[in-house]
């Protein structure tokens, strides 16, 4: 039936001050007095199948973020990130 490998992992993030993203939120105006930050859970399956070289997998990371800005707070709802 071949091998089933699994990874899951939950942590917390934060966005440095140096980042990209960063650079876009600035030159849109919005200033943060902290870097935007949230939790990342995801998993991974992958199935090795009994054909060989063969495997089958995918993969779901998910984040949210949320920050103070200057004038107000900043919320990023929950989005997913899948891989095959």
């Amino acid at each position: 039936m071949g091998k089933l490998n699994y990874s899951a992992y939950w942590g917390d993030y934060f966005v440095a001050t140096d980042d990209g993203v960063m650079e876009d939120f600035i030159e849109s105006g919005i200033n943060f007095t902290n870097t935007p930050w949230g939790k990342t859970p995801g998993f991974d399956l992958r199935w090795q199948t009994p054909v060989k070289g063969l495997m089958v997998g995918g993969s779901l990371m998910a984040y949210d973020a949320k920050g103070n800005l200057t004038n107000g707070t900043y919320f990023q709802p929950l989005a997913y990130w899948p891989a095959y």
